[in-house]
């Protein structure tokens, strides 16, 4: 008798744990106003980065399978949403189209607010080296940033040695 309770308690409690899934895309939802996903070629990207008005642009390339990006990614939202009057934030993706939806629900699910320009067809060298000449992709991953001046100056980039908490202070350098 026990062991067929445990086991029907260990029955729900996979079913509740494994079973999440994600809400599919209604265009009509108000609720997600807040997420503003775009499909970019590289070129428009970079017409969008180098126009801003902005005397800071942070350029992250984000992917929402990577243990880094998951840990950084909260911070920098939180970071953008109280001093988005400071800069200019160009969240970069490559997910295939048939995969758009899938981070447009993790965009909602987790309540992140910045823009997310999504260059699919790129690899991620490429983006880095049309984005920023100046700086060194060998050191860099996804949730990586490189920072750049109202003249697209390269001021800072992180990198993968970075913890957390280095690349937050680094951001915020930049901002004050």
């Amino acid at each position: 008798m026990i062991i067929k309770k445990l086991y029907l308690l260990f029955i729900f409690i996979s079913s509740v744990l494994f079973s999440q899934e994600y809400i599919s895309v209604d265009k009509t939802d108000n609720n997600r106003e807040h997420i503003k996903l775009v499909n970019m070629n590289i070129n428009e990207l970079k017409d969008s980065i180098f126009n801003s008005s902005k005397n800071i642009k942070v350029i992250y390339f984000f992917n929402n399978y990577c243990s880094q990006s998951l840990k950084f990614t909260p911070y920098l939202n939180e970071i953008y949403l109280k001093n988005k009057d400071k800069f200019d934030l160009f969240v970069i993706s490559r997910k295939k189209p048939k995969k758009i939806e899938q981070l447009y629900n993790y965009l909602f699910y987790e309540g992140y607010y910045f823009p997310v320009f999504n260059v699919s067809k790129e690899s991620f060298k490429s983006i880095a080296n049309v984005l920023c000449a100046d700086c060194n992709q060998k050191i860099m991953g996804y949730s990586d940033f490189f920072i750049l001046d109202n003249n697209n100056i390269l001021l800072s980039q992180s990198n993968y040695d970075l913890s957390t908490t280095e690349k937050i202070k680094v951001l915020k350098n930049y901002l004050n």
